[in-house]
């Protein structure tokens, strides 16, 4: 039997709060800092680059985007999530 836990924002948001990171983790714009994020293949940084990630690179990701370049980006993200996800279902139903 598998027990998954579905923990929301709230959670993250306290967590952050508790460990005193406020200034490290921005939690309003993932992106911010991503360039010093490692890569966990190599322990070295420079996860938010296009050589590891171009696919959000392409999206327009980078570690100086605004807070607002970074809701779009997600924004769009979970949109296209969502529309494949819809025709899936539509498939199996059809």
């Amino acid at each position: 039997m598998n027990v998954y836990m579905v923990i929301g924002n709230g959670v993250t948001l306290d967590l952050v709060q508790e460990l005193r990171k406020e200034k490290d983790i921005d939690l309003k714009n993932l992106f911010r800092n991503g360039e010093k994020v490692k890569w966990p293949g190599d322990d070295r940084v420079g996860y938010l680059s296009y050589k590891r990630c171009p696919a959000l690179w392409r999206l327009g990701a980078r570690p100086h985007s605004t807070r607002e370049e970074y809701q779009k980006i997600v924004t769009d993200i979970i949109t296209c999530a969502n529309v494949y996800a819809s025709i899936e279902i539509k498939k199996d139903q059809g």
